[in-house]
């Protein structure tokens, strides 16, 4: 993926932070899947493939999209934090802003084909 690609993701992430539209951890992310109230989920290239599953087993029984993007430290510096694995999108406008600008190699997985966590 290229700097400018790159760059343009983890902006939308931090604008989608500042205004509140963000779910940030796995418990969070989870959480957010059970009450319907995540649009888009961003999962970390280095996180735990435990709790990968966790999310990815929720995410089975919904039409919901994810990536697997970045790593934790990319994830967590949007948060202000060392290491975040997982990110719930809650607005439905934000979620498909992102969706239109991610490069082709940040791992979408659609809803339908979520046998493989990601890249």
């Amino acid at each position: 993926m290229d700097d400018f690609s790159k760059n343009a993701a983890w902006g939308l992430l931090g604008l989608a932070r500042r205004a509140g539209m963000l779910e940030q951890g796995v418990a969070s992310t989870r959480q957010a899947l059970r009450q319907g109230r995540a649009k888009l989920v961003w999962m970390a290239n280095d996180g735990s493939g435990a709790q990968k599953a966790k999310i990815v087993k929720l995410l089975r029984h919904k039409s919901i999209p994810s990536v697997t993007f970045g790593t934790c430290a990319d994830l967590g510096s949007i948060f202000g934090s060392d290491s975040v694995a997982a990110v719930a999108v809650t607005n439905p406008g934000m979620a498909s802003q992102m969706l239109a600008r991610l490069p082709g190699e940040s791992g979408l997985l659609s809803p339908g084909n979520l046998a493989e966590v990601g890249k």
